[in-house]
């Protein structure tokens, strides 16, 4: 745990414990007996846009496991452009095909309001016609599903790397036009 002392080491059945890292004392949160930082810290955020449960909660934990913040979940797109709103989060996975409003179009929204940096799609379809239109939506990485557990990291730094590339891009233009 970032190199901290345990101060109280937690039983099975709780969730939280104690950590002392530098003099510093904080919370963290145990997943499943697994440590995953301290709540408040400055972690990744993530929403988890899916319409079916069993994906967003496999999904979730995943991600949890590995460090990331996810802050919520949404199960159509209609409620993910809400949840941006909100939250404003790092990064969204969202899935293509979706009541409401699809993955798709609400891509198109998320970005167009500035309220997230990276959108990851989760889809089942492999077809170019898919990718085409996500390449144009300005996603930045597209996971088939079922989603390899393994592929996730390696996914969300290629991503979040094209993103701020974009992003950078769209400011140095911006300081050209003026």
């Amino acid at each position: 745990m970032l190199g901290g002392v345990w101060w109280k080491k937690p039983y099975f059945w709780e969730k939280k414990g104690f950590f002392k890292v530098n003099g510093v004392q904080g919370d963290f949160i145990c997943y499943k007996g697994r440590k995953v930082m301290d709540d408040g810290d400055e972690r990744t955020t993530v929403i988890v846009v899916d319409d079916e449960p069993i994906t967003r909660m496999d999904l979730r934990e995943s991600l949890e496991i590995k460090g990331y913040n996810v802050v919520d979940e949404a199960s159509d797109g209609m409620d993910a452009v809400l949840l941006c709103r909100k939250h404003h989060p790092d990064i969204v996975f969202m899935d293509i095909k979706m009541p409401m409003l699809d993955g798709l179009s609400a891509s198109k929204i998320i970005f167009k309001e500035d309220l997230v940096g990276t959108i990851i799609l989760l889809t089942a379809y492999t077809d170019s016609e898919y990718i085409d239109k996500a390449t144009k939506c300005g996603v930045s990485g597209y996971l088939v599903k079922p989603i390899i557990e393994s592929s996730l990291v390696p996914t969300i730094a290629m991503a979040r790397a094209k993103s701020s590339e974009c992003q950078r891009l769209k400011k140095d233009v911006q300081t050209v036009s003026k």
